[in-house]
């Protein structure tokens, strides 16, 4: 059917796509908002679209769900008329609309674990990709940060190596950066625009594999899955992880199981990848489709108001974080309301001169607390930059206290409380973590359990910085950096991130742990 589009009359065609009920629209709608590439994709909570570039063809699709029937309809500019069977393709790829959802159903339902999940969403999809590259992108700007964060870098990129693009559409304003134009820059060129170094040689690595014929990510289903992994674990910087995330959403293949994932590890209890994986072999071949129902296990499963999941599967016993776990840089992901009091308002940022006292300051404040505590308290260890001699830093002593069990706050809340700590954040899908705030002198007191990989992580990077002088000169450096017209906290610590993860990756090479 044609029509004119109403806001510029730029002619365009509709055609129905069939899919197999049910169909979780909403959810595929979600997940792809939460990862919009701005300027190259639109997502509502009604429809997608994005500009196309295909084989010299240029253009937009928008695709809503039809009206009645069991069909997506897709809307295109007459200008991807030569190209439309590709187009076709991608869009059945990218919305699984050739996915088996009784057969799937049927086979992960007999686990007990997913059982629950699967009933409670039984249209739920695994999103592919319209582009390969793009996605391969996407992947390793995802590592280790969380989605919002390489969604910004995503967007950064697209900004400035993304092709300008007029379209009816103000959101539609770009095309995807070409992999030649991106094999054509250099580190430096990716860097400036917050990618850490490590991360900058695996992007260039891929579009120069895609550019020579190496690679090739588009095209559907991979003959030959397995194999591809392993060529794109082969390039610098892409482990398995990625290698698997791209393998279910850009080769489509079912049966990808990135072992190591941070939220399915969290959201299976805190298992550690080896055990994810053994889990993982009820599962096949559709360890992609349960992949997405971990995932969505937070909205999913049936846990108690204000219970987490690692409450709701407290039964496997905890384990000691194993590499995977103390090199992921996880973050709070999770659809829940951290402020006890609300979010404060914002802070003027300011970095001085180290002060030799604050050891001194520190030792007081842990005396108080390990008093207030008594047994409770297992450990209180000093961190971040306060915790550094030498190195520049906000003056706020920073502070993680382990405890048995973050969730029960009896132990610990109102025994602080009384010596003038005040809970001011609760995050339990992330490590059941707790944060408590004293104003005089100010402290954040970071409330973990035992072997916690964050509190791994704050000691790790804070010996690194005491024994690596040249480290802890380039962290200051960063610091001094990122406070030039940082407009707040958040966005001071974001110009800073990239320096932090390329320390990191040192401290963990070193460490053995990668």
């Amino acid at each position: 059917m044609n029509h004119a589009n109403a806001v510029t009359g730029t002619d365009t065609a509709t055609l129905q796509l069939s899919y197999r009920p049910p169909y979780d629209w909403p959810g595929i709608l979600t997940f792809l908002r939460a990862r919009e590439l701005k300027g190259v994709e639109w997502v509502t909570d009604s429809f997608y679209s994005r500009t196309v570039h295909l084989d010299g063809h240029k253009g937009w699709i928008k695709v809503t769900q039809a009206e009645s029937g069991h069909a997506l309809m897709l809307e295109f500019t007459h200008g991807l008329a030569p190209v439309l069977p590709a187009i076709l393709s991608r869009v059945q790829d990218l919305f699984d609309l050739n996915a088996r959802p009784d057969i799937i159903g049927r086979q992960l339902s007999q686990d007990k674990l997913l059982a629950p999940l699967v009933r409670a969403n039984p249209g739920m999809r695994v999103p592919g990709a319209f582009k390969g590259f793009e996605m391969g992108l996407r992947a390793i700007l995802g590592q280790q940060i969380t989605v919002k964060a390489a969604t910004t870098i995503a967007g950064r990129l697209v900004a400035v190596l993304g092709e300008p693009y007029v379209t009816p559409y103000p959101e539609l304003n770009r095309l995807t950066p070409a992999a030649a134009h991106i094999a054509a820059a250099t580190v430096d060129d990716l860097a400036r625009h917050g990618i850490v170094g490590a991360r900058c040689k695996s992007i260039l690595a891929l579009a120069q594999a895609e550019v020579s014929g190496e690679l090739s990510l588009d095209g559907g289903a991979h003959p030959d899955p397995d194999a591809m992994i392993g060529r794109l674990a082969g390039l610098p910087g892409i482990g398995q992880w990625t290698a698997h995330y791209i393998a279910m959403r850009a080769l489509r293949w079912p049966d990808a199981f990135p072992r190591g994932d941070i939220a399915v590890l969290n959201n299976l209890g805190g298992v550690t990848a080896k055990q994810a994986g053994e889990m993982s072999q009820a599962w096949r071949p559709w360890r992609s489709y349960a992949v997405l129902h971990i995932w969505n296990m937070p909205r999913l499963a049936p846990v108690a108001a204000g219970a987490s999941l690692r409450q709701a599967t407290r039964t496997r016993k905890q384990k000691m974080p194993d590499a995977v776990d103390i090199v992921s840089h996880s973050e709070p992901e999770s659809d829940e309301n951290p402020w006890v009091h609300g979010a404060p308002p914002e802070e003027v940022i300011e970095v001085v001169a180290y002060d030799p006292n604050w050891p001194a300051i520190f030792d007081k404040l842990a005396g108080a607390i390990a008093t207030a505590l008594g047994a409770a308290a297992l450990r209180i260890d000093h961190i971040g930059s306060t915790a550094v001699p030498g190195l520049a830093a906000k003056p706020v002593i920073d502070m993680d206290l382990t405890v048995k069990d973050p969730s029960d706050e009896k132990i610990y809340v109102l025994p602080l409380g009384e010596i003038g700590y005040d809970l001011v954040i609760r995050e339990p899908a992330w490590h059941q973590h707790r944060c408590l705030r004293l104003d005089i002198p100010r402290v954040n007191l970071h409330v973990f359990g035992p072997d916690c990989s964050e509190n791994i992580r704050h000691l790790l990077f804070r010996d690194w910085l005491r024994e690596h002088p040249e480290d802890c000169e380039l962290y200051g450096q960063a610091k001094r950096r990122a406070l030039e017209g940082a407009r707040h906290v958040m966005d001071y610590n974001l110009r800073k991130q990239s320096v932090i993860r390329d320390i990191y990756a040192r401290a963990f090479k070193a460490a053995g742990l990668v």
